[in-house]
């Protein structure tokens, strides 16, 4: 118990406020941009699900010889074909393959804030920021509900799993996506890389996968060029 009388007084406090994304870039141009962001980073460091990230990447290629990553720990044994067939719902617009490996991560991992949970945290995330930068594309269905999560993983990781859902993130992981969305060169973007992935034992570099992996909606699939070709026709 804290004894009453203590106050603690934090001076020059100032609330801090996510930042504005002014412009965006033509969504025609984001995937050669995400895949030329991501392939550049520096991962020899990399720790939990940031080791999937040069497979997310190879899938996003197409690139069907590429060689799977491989580990002896046994939770990135269990999480590696969710989190690439996660990959590959995103890459094929497949919200409902989305929730059926959303189940099996939720409160995998160890800590606080279990990687699966940050995984998916950083898909939501990109996912939600991409539904409201680009509201006429066909994000839409990517809306994905996590109250069923709640009895399913600890209290904080939901609520910061619920927070990544509604667009409310860490400053750093905030910068990379703006930044990417709205055209920063790559040298402005990767300090927040390296601020992001020094957060927790693997929590940033989880949160980061999650984003390269929301990011593959941006892809070009056959389903989502119609769509946007038929909003295109309505609006001629």
């Amino acid at each position: 118990m804290v004894d009453s009388v203590i106050s603690i007084r934090i001076p020059d406090f100032h609330s801090w406020h996510s930042p504005c994304l002014n412009q965006t870039l033509p969504h025609s141009s984001l995937s050669s941009r995400i895949q030329s962001f991501f392939l550049d980073l520096n991962i020899s460091q990399a720790k939990g699900f940031g080791f999937f990230v040069p497979h997310i990447l190879s899938l996003s290629q197409n690139n069907s010889n590429a060689q799977s990553p491989r580990s002896s720990d046994q939770i990135l044994i269990f999480a590696q074909p969710l989190v690439l067939d996660m990959a590959r719902a995103c890459l094929n617009h497949q919200p409902l393959r989305i929730l059926l490996n959303a189940e099996a991560l939720i409160g995998l991992g160890a800590g606080l804030t279990p990687s699966g949970d940050d995984f998916l945290g950083g898909m939501l995330f990109a996912l939600k920021i991409l539904r409201t930068s680009y509201p006429a594309l066909s994000f839409a269905d990517f809306e994905i509900p996590i109250d069923s999560y709640r009895s399913r993983t600890h209290l904080i990781s939901f609520t910061l799993l619920n927070d990544l859902k509604d667009g409310h993130a860490i400053a750093p992981l905030h910068s990379i996506l703006n930044g990417l969305l709205s055209g920063e060169s790559p040298e402005n973007i990767s300090p927040f890389v390296s601020q992001l992935t020094q957060v927790g034992h693997s929590t940033g570099w989880d949160l980061l996968a999650g984003l390269l992996t929301g990011m593959l909606v941006t892809y070009q699939s056959n389903d989502f060029i119609s769509s946007f070709q038929a909003i295109q026709h309505l609006e001629a």
